[in-house]
């Protein structure tokens, strides 16, 4: 399922594949939230929001490693709402740009989120998504 052009090496690319076909395992905590894993279709983490009466609040833990690196990952939070995005990374806040990067995807039910983050790691990692007012 992995397909493109590179000037890298098969060996260069051995942790991107790693990080596709075994994604870090995912820790969801939040009111309302649940996971629904990784989808290698998508090249993302699922994560469903149940209970769109509270403010969202979502905070993922992910325990990457040498063998389930997280590269440059994604994420697709369903039934998000209309709330922007404040996010952190192991809780240092993270200015939207070139390094982060969402938008929202209008659906029959409301409005999705999609996160994307320029992310290299071999350890486990905290992440934090939280409406602004």
């Amino acid at each position: 399922m992995l397909h493109g052009l590179t000037a890298k090496s098969a060996t260069e690319l051995v942790p991107l594949a790693k990080s596709w076909l075994s994604p870090p395992p995912i820790e969801v905590s939040g009111a309302g939230f649940q996971s629904q894993g990784y989808d290698q279709t998508q090249r993302a983490f699922v994560v469903v929001r149940q209970n769109t009466a509270t403010v969202p609040r979502l905070r993922l833990s992910l325990q990457a490693s040498s063998e389930s690196p997280l590269i440059n990952p994604a994420f697709v939070i369903r039934n998000w709402g209309d709330a922007d995005l404040k996010f952190r990374i192991d809780r240092k806040l993270v200015a939207r740009g070139a390094d982060f990067r969402y938008g929202f995807v209008p659906t029959l039910e409301g409005r999705d989120l999609v996160v994307w983050l320029k992310l290299d790691s071999e350890r486990p990692t905290r992440l934090e998504f939280a409406a602004t007012k």
